[in-house]
């Protein structure tokens, strides 16, 4: 896992490094390459989760790219992305990897669901609007 997420890392960087360039030169819409940027994933997150991991917290680590990939998970489902479904696979599949079994995996997702709506409410602060 820990070599997949470094390739992972590599290769964000070279493809953002790559898009940038593009976007500078009037090539490629800055539009296109927000989203672009948001399905590869903050480069700090990717880069953090993997040096978690490689000093020995990677039960904390797994939590936290399943609780991105829930993140990840709630925006497809907020444009009506049809790749909604790999997140939450992905999300799954990240506490399995860190020791849950998989019945234990849903429940936790669930929790992480609660946790994000009460953020997302408590960011929405004193206007009474609710974000789903």
């Amino acid at each position: 896992m820990l070599g997949y997420m470094r390739n992972h890392l590599e290769y964000s960087n070279a493809v953002l490094d790559t898009l940038q360039s593009l976007v500078d030169e009037g090539a490629f819409s800055a539009v296109r390459a927000g989203d672009l940027r948001l399905r590869l994933a903050d480069r700090a997150q990717v880069e953090n989760t993997v040096v978690r991991m490689e000093y020995g917290s990677a039960d904390s680590a797994f939590r936290e790219l399943a609780s991105n990939c829930w993140l990840h998970f709630e925006g497809a489902r907020a444009r009506g992305d049809n790749s909604k479904g790999d997140y939450l696979k992905l999300a799954t599949r990240a506490l399995m990897l860190g020791g849950l079994p998989e019945s234990d995996a849903g429940e936790e997702l669930s929790a992480l669901a609660r946790l994000h709506g009460q953020r997302a409410q408590t960011s929405a602060g004193d206007t009474g609007v609710a974000i789903h």
